[in-house]
C-alpha cells in the first residue's frame, strides 16, 4: 500500500508544481497591476488616508463622492493643494506638471537601475554592434 502512495504521489508531483508556478504567477502578475496602477496615480496626487492607495482605491470609502463625482474625492489630494494650497491657475498647472515630470523621472531610474542590476544583458539599443576587422 506505502509504495502505491509513493508511486501516486510521484505521480502528481508535476501538476502540483504547475498549480503552484500559476497560482505564483497570478499573484505575481496581481501585485504589479496594483503597483502599476498606484505609480500611474502617484504622478498626480497622493491619497491622504492611505499613501498607498491609487485615486480609485482612496475615494471607494467616501461618502461624499458619486460615481459623477469621482473627480471630486475630499480624500485625494493634487500635489498643488498639497504642497501650496491651490488647486487651479498657473502656479497650481506649474507645480502639477513638473511633480509628473519628476516622478516619470524617478521611475524611469527605477526602472533602469533594475535592468542593470538583474538584467544587465537587457542594456543597449536593441541594435546588435558590428565589430569591424
Amino acid at each position: 500500500m506505502w509504495g502505491f502512495v509513493r508511486s501516486l504521489l510521484d505521480a502528481c508531483s508535476g501538476w502540483v508544481v504547475l498549480l503552484l508556478i500559476g497560482l505564483l504567477a497570478g499573484t505575481l502578475a496581481g501585485v504589479i497591476d496594483l503597483a502599476v496602477d498606484w505609480m500611474t496615480d502617484l504622478k498626480e496626487g497622493v491619497c491622504l488616508s492611505a499613501f498607498w492607495y491609487n485615486h480609485e482605491q482612496c475615494c471607494w470609502t467616501s461618502n461624499e463622492t458619486t460615481f459623477e463625482d469621482r473627480d471630486k474625492c475630499p480624500q485625494w489630494q493634487k500635489w498643488s493643494e498639497l504642497l501650496v494650497n491651490q488647486s487651479e491657475g498657473a502656479s497650481a498647472y506649474i507645480l502639477n506638471y513638473l511633480m509628473y515630470i519628476l516622478w516619470a523621472l524617478l521611475f524611469a531610474f527605477l526602472a533602469v537601475s533594475l535592468v542593470r542590476v538583474f538584467a544587465p544583458y537587457a542594456c543597449g539599443s536593441g541594435i546588435p554592434e558590428v565589430s569591424r576587422g
